[in-house]
Formats: C-alpha cells, structure tokens, sequence
C-alpha cells in the first residue's frame, strides 16, 4: 500500500516533468485531481475472496 501511494505522487511527478516541463506545476495538479477516484480502490472491501 505503501508503494502504491508513493507511486501515485510520485509518478504523475515525473510524468509532468518529463512532458510538460514548462507548466509543470498546473501538470501536476490536474494528473493529481484523479486521485479521488483512485480512494475507492483503497477503501473498498473486497466482494470476491479468491
């Protein structure tokens, strides 16, 4: 988990960086709004054991 919510700050970082050097900043904002969507992922309970 913790991996998981390293990789989700730090990635889009250098995603933004890499591609959108100039604008990195409102980049990085905008590839950080998709997080919340991600929060269910981690707050769920699984509804299939396998």
């Amino acid at each position: 988990m913790i991996m998981h919510l390293t990789l989700q700050y730090i990635l889009p970082l250098i995603v933004a960086a890499l591609f959108f050097r100039d604008r990195l900043k409102t980049a990085y904002l905008i590839i950080i709004t998709a997080m919340p969507v991600d929060l269910d992922h981690i707050l769920a309970i699984p509804c299939l054991c396998p």
